[in-house]
């Protein structure tokens, strides 16, 4: 099985040796970020099965990915498909960035908030219907604290309705190569029964990541779309609409609140909570000059999801079990 893994996975590396011959202005201006799937095509190598090491986690699934060398060195059920939360809100950062890049967007450009963004359950920012703010209040709000009024606010002024920008993510998840076990069905990870009349027609099931997918997006986030560290890695934000100060949910960047969780190098990336889904995070850290991407779905508390985040990023680099892909810089 650990000759058919290497046989698989060698046309990878040098695939990467090659592109890192290119030259490097090149390289980071078409930078892509692919997983190749080679090993998932060998029976026994990589099922979506647990691993030996699934016992380790409080988590229903795990991977980390290590940026620099481009392997997965730990990962448990990396292929299940599971509810994952705001960690979905990614997908809208990913759009959200890519339109500003475009100039569809601009930072400053402020938008006028829907009744149904007012409206909306869970964690928010308290957005009031007909208020105006801007797409930076905006973004940070939904990367630093997860705010569910700030992503459908954002995803109605891209895709005029939060379906039709469901419909955008799912397209994103495409170019990007996710799985097709992941979906979007809405830009805030909230259950379909969460959506009240909003829930989308066009668009069935509810919204499902796979483990090695959400590391693969956060990793095409940072690495599209640097900037999102600016606001994921800060502790607190303090908005323009009504000075309202934002603590970040990622307690792991947050080293006064509680110093025992903090990972030197950690600068974001997303948490996520719903009852069926469990505490979830995307962590991302620089590591002895390494950027490594976590994640940890299905956890059993909201601290838990970030002890357990700390014991992958200190204890697992070394890896727990075979990798069971590879990540490219792809043209």
């Amino acid at each position: 099985m650990r000759n058919m893994a290497l046989k698989l996975l060698l046309p990878a590396a040098v695939l990467a040796v090659l592109l890192w011959m290119q030259p490097p202005g090149e390289v980071r201006h078409h930078a892509r970020l692919m997983i190749e799937t080679a090993s998932r095509a060998a029976d026994g190598i990589h099922g979506g099965e647990a691993t030996p090491a699934a016992d380790k986690f409080d988590a229903a699934a795990v991977v980390l990915m290590d940026l620099s060398n481009g392997r997965i060195v730990q990962s448990v059920n990396p292929d299940t498909p599971l509810p994952p939360a705001s960690m979905s809100k990614m997908m809208t950062e990913y759009l959200v960035l890519d339109a500003i890049k475009t100039g569809e967007l601009q930072w400053g450009e402020k938008i006028k908030v829907s009744p149904y963004a007012a409206g909306v359950t869970g964690s928010k920012v308290s957005l009031q219907a007909g208020d105006m703010v801007s797409v930076r209040d905006l973004l940070a709000a939904v990367a630093v604290y997860s705010a569910n009024d700030a992503a459908i606010v954002l995803a109605e002024r891209l895709g005029g309705s939060e379906e039709k920008f469901a419909s955008m993510m799912n397209d994103a998840a495409k170019e990007l190569g996710l799985s097709r076990k992941s979906r979007f069905i809405n830009a805030t990870g909230l259950p379909r029964r969460d959506m009240g009349g909003k829930a989308p027609s066009s668009i069935k099931g509810e919204q499902t990541l796979t483990a090695a997918d959400t590391g693969k997006l956060a990793a095409r986030l940072i690495t599209d779309h640097p900037e999102i560290l600016q606001y994921t890695s800060k502790s607190q934000y303090r908005m323009e609409y009504k000075s309202m100060v934002l603590d970040n949910t990622n307690l792991m960047v947050r080293k006064e609140y509680r110093s025992s969780l903090h990972v030197q190098g950690m600068d974001g990336l997303k948490t996520g909570f719903t009852d069926e889904a469990g505490y979830c995070f995307t962590g991302t850290a620089v590591i002895d000059g390494k950027r490594y991407v976590s994640v940890i779905m299905g956890s059993s508390g909201s601290v838990k999801r970030f002890e357990e985040t700390k014991k992958l990023l200190v204890n697992g680099r070394d890896g727990g079990n075979s990798a069971s892909s590879v990540i490219t810089l792809g043209l």
